[in-house]
């Protein structure tokens, strides 16, 4: 019985937890909800932010199933993303608890903004890289 009620309390967190991959795109002054997936050969590669510091981040491909930022530390880990067939979700998590959100949105070939956040803290930050 306390196995069943730990199962439930962590599978309680972890819905809590899973960021939505449904995200709002502007369309004219209508807001339409699409679910969005980047593909692989847009993101992996070598990625440097856009003020003066120029600070590199790589999108490494692991296995076909998973891929990862390499180059942004927040202390545990890095930012994991699934890989479904020849796309990612713009959803990801770092290995902690409580867990690090990553979110990303391809504004256009060349640049690509990250929104970072952590589990229970509202405020989230935004970074730009370009390729």
């Amino acid at each position: 019985m306390k196995l069943i009620g730990k199962l439930i309390f962590i599978l309680f967190f972890l819905a809590l937890a899973e960021p939505s991959i449904a995200q709002t795109v502007g369309n004219g002054g209508k807001e339409t909800s699409k679910y969005l997936k980047i593909a692989v050969n847009d993101i992996v590669g070598n990625w440097y932010t856009i003020d003066s510091a120029h600070t590199k981040i790589s999108f490494v491909n692991s296995n076909n199933r998973y891929m990862y930022i390499e180059g942004i530390q927040h202390g545990v880990g890095n930012y994991g993303f699934s890989v479904n067939s020849d796309s990612i979700s713009v959803n990801g998590m770092a290995a902690n608890w409580p867990p690090y959100d990553c979110t990303l949105r391809l504004i256009n070939s060349k640049h690509l903004e990250i929104s970072f956040s952590q589990f229970f803290i509202k405020e989230s930050y935004k970074v730009i890289y370009k390729r």
